[in-house]
């Protein structure tokens, strides 16, 4: 079954014209013949709802019980857990993007959950359902998390720092969709212009 889209639910669109928010807090999203559920299980089920408002295939709907890991995987698009922030009444679940397993950059839905309530107040979705990547061969990419030092950054950056910079803290793999019209344009270092 699918949430209806009543007066009481405010709907916001894109650009594109995709639905990217749902407000209802009037008429908070309680699905029928469930007890009482914890945030979590509350927003699966409501996501397993408004899929089709956010152009989300039930195969991406698999693993949201599923935490986040950053393994490589032979699957398409995928939701998968990724954390909970708790301010006073308001649990927001939010859902990572996963493309072969992997982050998808800036991309996630989240779910706000009045636990007072126990019923889902809103969403957002910033998912991008059509996501067709090219894995590169991961045992000769020159940037993979094994590769990555910091003498190799320096040259990638071509940065001259201190020896002991820069510091690495963490490496991960990710889905980046380079967008040039998001980019700032290169500045030419003997005449800049601020």
């Amino acid at each position: 079954m699918t949430l209806e889209l009543t007066p009481n639910v405010d709907v916001h669109r894109g650009s594109s014209g995709r639905i990217r928010s749902l407000s209802h807090a009037g008429e908070p999203f309680q699905p029928a013949g469930f007890g009482p559920l914890a945030p979590r299980e509350l927003a699966a089920e409501y996501l397993r709802e408004v899929a089709p408002h956010f152009q989300l295939e039930d195969s991406a709907l698999t693993t949201l019980a599923e935490k986040v890991d950053g393994l490589v995987r032979e699957e398409g698009v995928r939701l998968r857990w990724e954390r909970e922030k708790r301010v006073g009444d308001v649990a927001v679940e939010q859902y990572a993007q996963t493309y072969r397993g992997l982050k998808v950059w800036n991309s996630s839905v989240a779910v706000r959950v009045h636990t007072g309530l126990a019923g889902v107040i809103g969403s957002e979705s910033q998912v991008d359902p059509e996501i067709h990547a090219e894995m590169p061969d991961l045992q000769t990419a020159p940037f993979t998390p094994e590769r990555l030092s910091p003498e190799t950054l320096r040259r990638a950056l071509n940065v001259e720092t201190r020896p002991d910079e820069p510091v690495i803290n963490h490496v991960s793999l990710v889905v980046y969709q380079f967008a040039p019209e998001d980019r700032f344009p290169e500045v030419d270092p003997n005449n800049p212009s601020f």
